[in-house]
């Protein structure tokens, strides 16, 4: 039980920032937060399900300030601008793009983009694949 604990503590501290600093917690204040909203371990959920429950709660107990950490996304593509338009396009209209940091239609497409909660919809990454040439979490 203590170690499916600290399993979901350090997930927690590894997904979530504090908002004011952007920095994470320490996995021992995210166990304290648990503690204090009473939040119970199941035995019988996995540490990830669990984790992100436990940040749902955290977020609307208001016990400590917190929020999803952003994730950074490159992706480039050959082909030039004209392949790096379509991949854009798919993009968009899954909605997947957040704040867009930088974007260079060039030789190579190219585009940096800040974005949270990226991982759900890595699946239409895939679905362009025969479009992007590097696609990497920076």
């Amino acid at each position: 039980m203590e170690q499916l604990k600290t399993e979901i503590s350090l997930q927690i501290s590894s997904l979530c920032v504090n908002p004011s600093t952007n920095r994470p917690y320490p996995p021992s204040m995210i166990q304290k937060a648990l503690d204090e909203i009473g939040f119970s371990v199941r035995t019988d959920k996995s540490g990830k399900s669990q984790a992100l429950e436990g940040i749902r709660k955290l977020v609307e107990s208001k016990v400590i300030p917190i929020q999803r950490a952003r994730m950074r996304l490159r992706i480039s593509t050959t082909g030039g601008g004209k392949e790096g338009k379509k991949v854009r396009e798919k993009l968009v209209e899954a909605k997947v793009l957040g704040e867009i940091l930088e974007e260079d239609f060039g030789e190579e497409y190219e585009l940096v983009d800040v974005t949270c909660g990226i991982w759900a919809n890595c699946r239409l990454l895939w679905l362009i694949q025969e479009s992007i040439e590097v696609f990497r979490i920076l």
